[in-house]
């Protein structure tokens, strides 16, 4: 640690920084977590680069608003011209790169709750429960205009048309299951749950191509639109025989299924080769289950999922045969877990996107989804929270010729929004850090509150002398507060809000004008005169709206943060007499 000499004082000039962070620990006590946490992070990501960097914003698909969004998938075939096929008021819409139309209506209950509502696909079919009716089958047989308007008016020419099968009507199949719930497509097949342990797994559904006459096979390949697809013989109980639902079914690696029940968790051997009566079942666990069907996701060789205190994972004691989940992942965020409202916990909907497990909760007395917690699954660390959105359902779109991006069914205003990372930085504007949920862009508020800065010593009072925050290729306009101790904070630079950024040249502007200095940027503040403490914090968070405008200065001027590093500067003092 360097030290010199202080003539004035004869104390030591002391440092401490935050170089880096890597992860958030809410949890723990702020002087005691590893240096390379911060004890709060809202709307950040983060790198292993070291920068902390604002979130990038979510903007709706269309202006098309609902009463509620009930699924959304992404479809990655051309017969829906890549399209994202959206389930909402009991009608099916088509949003594609250049239409959104109605494909059908009244085709399912339009009270049904979203999150017992589940979609899947197979070869260019699309399967749909709203977990109370019959399996929905939509797939493309002729060639009509079928994709119209509000108006009835067709708005896609030149498509096959698209036919809809209930299961239980337009399928001559007694054993069909009812009342289905957790559809999930695996190596062909769907798996449902009915009751409280029935697992339902079909024959191996065939192409597009398959002709509507064509019998079943060895293996139980059958057209979805004629035959027995879920016959009585592939039903298995999964579990104990006691009240122990089936909650979630995931695919996991070597065509295994994960099974989550309530209070279990169970592993099924779905071997391609196989029928389904040969499948073998273990038991994973018998004291841990899950709480949300879709918070149940699949990230690499391992599964993470909500239980009932807080984020658990499948994969690592499944790898070491043991008969247990690990302990919480959640535990450095246990605080934010405490908040979940969990009388309506099971509504909680994540999905793994970019290296990151982004799970939506509801806390406080929501009852949807309005708090996200992101897990950066290449540092094995908590992002912290993600604000301003109200997930209910996640999946992932691929429109031809463009990158895959992260959509999702928002409450907010009842709509289907994606987020803006697709965008290479370099081509990022300012808006694409800003939330647009409805016709107007919004603020994304951040935070960023360090660990406990203790020099070394937890123990000697300091007396502060400077702060050095450093920026790079930031662009915010923020609010810089010093907290000793965990007390009040202290407003740094007061009555001025602190640039973060390089600066720019905008047109159209006033000759002479000066281009801003590219990349690092470091804020020096003199912290004489502020109290004594034995720990401190600095808490960096957004200019309000306010703040800026009667600064003189546009919004864009607070939308982007980068922050590099944070160096503390103070003089140890000597030790309070002891009496």
């Amino acid at each position: 640690m360097p030290v010199y000499f202080n003539d004035a004082t004869d104390d030591p000039l002391v440092f401490d920084s935050q170089p880096v962070i890597q992860g958030i620990n809410s949890y723990g006590r702020a002087s005691t977590i590893p240096q390379i946490l911060a004890s709060n992070l809202e709307n950040v990501e983060l790198s292993t680069s070291g920068i902390t960097k604002s979130r990038r914003g979510a903007w709706r698909i269309s202006s098309d608003t609902y009463t509620t969004v009930h699924a959304v998938i992404g479809l990655r075939t051309s017969v829906w011209d890549y399209g994202l096929m959206i389930f909402a008021d009991g009608n099916v819409y088509l949003h594609t790169p250049t239409v959104t139309g109605v494909l059908f209506t009244g085709e399912y209950d339009s009270s049904a709750l979203a999150h017992q509502c589940s979609a899947a696909e197979i070869n260019g079919a699309i399967y749909f429960t709203d977990g109370s009716g019959d399996i929905l089958v939509i797939r493309q047989t002729g060639s009509e205009d079928i994709l119209v308007d509000a108006d009835g008016n067709g708005v896609w020419d030149d498509v096959s048309s698209i036919v809809a099968y209930d299961v239980a009507v337009e399928i001559s199949d007694t054993d069909s299951p009812e009342n289905t719930r957790a559809l999930t497509a695996h190596m062909f097949r769907l798996f449902c749950a009915t009751g409280i342990d029935n697992l339902h797994v079909s024959y191996i559904l065939p192409d597009l191509g398959t002709s509507s006459g064509e019998s079943t096979d060895d293996l139980g390949n059958s057209d979805p639109g004629t035959g027995d697809i879920f016959p009585a013989i592939n039903s298995i109980r999964i579990g104990k025989g006691n009240s122990d639902a089936i909650r979630s079914i995931v695919p996991f690696k070597d065509f295994r299924v994960a099974v989550l029940k309530d209070n279990s968790i169970y592993i099924v051997n779905a071997d391609p080769t196989l029928s389904p009566s040969q499948y073998t079942v273990q038991l994973v666990s018998d004291k841990v289950g899950c709480l949300a069907e879709k918070s149940a996701v699949r990230v690499g060789d391992d599964i993470l999922f909500l239980s009932r205190d807080g984020v658990r994972s499948v994969g690592t004691a499944f790898q070491q045969d043991q008969i247990a989940t690990s302990d919480p992942i959640s535990l450095p965020i246990h605080d934010i877990i405490e908040e979940i409202n969990w009388g309506y916990a099971n509504r909680s909907c994540a999905s793994f996107w970019r290296g990151r497990y982004i799970l939506a909760v509801p806390t406080g007395s929501s009852t949807t989804p309005n708090t996200v917690l992101v897990y950066d699954t290449n540092l094995k660390q908590w992002s912290g929270r993600w604000s301003g959105w109200q997930p209910t359902a996640f999946d992932i779109y691929e429109p031809l010729n463009d990158r895959r991006r992260l959509v999702w069914a928002d409450a907010t205003n009842n709509n289907v929004v994606y987020l803006r990372d697709h965008i290479d930085e370099d081509a990022t504007t300012e808006n694409d850090y800003a939330d647009q949920l409805s016709a107007d862009y919004t603020q994304v508020p951040f935070e960023i509150l360090t660990r406990g800065l203790t020099f070394g010593d937890p123990i000697s009072p300091k007396t502060c002398d400077f702060l050095e925050v450093e920026f790079y290729k930031s662009k915010a306009r923020a609010n810089i507060t010093l907290i000793p101790d965990g007390g009040d904070e202290v407003i740094l630079d007061s009555g001025q809000l602190v640039d973060t950024g390089t600066g720019e040249l905008r047109l159209d502007f006033v000759l002479p004008a000066v281009l801003g200095k590219p990349g690092i940027v470091r804020h020096n503040m003199s912290l004489t005169g502020t109290n004594q403490g034995r720990e401190f914090q600095v808490k960096i968070t957004n200019s309000s709206a306010t703040q800026v405008t009667e600064a003189g200065l546009e919004l864009d001027d607070q939308r982007y943060i980068a922050l590099r590093n944070i160096n503390l500067g103070a003089f140890l003092e000597t030790l309070e007499k002891q009496v």
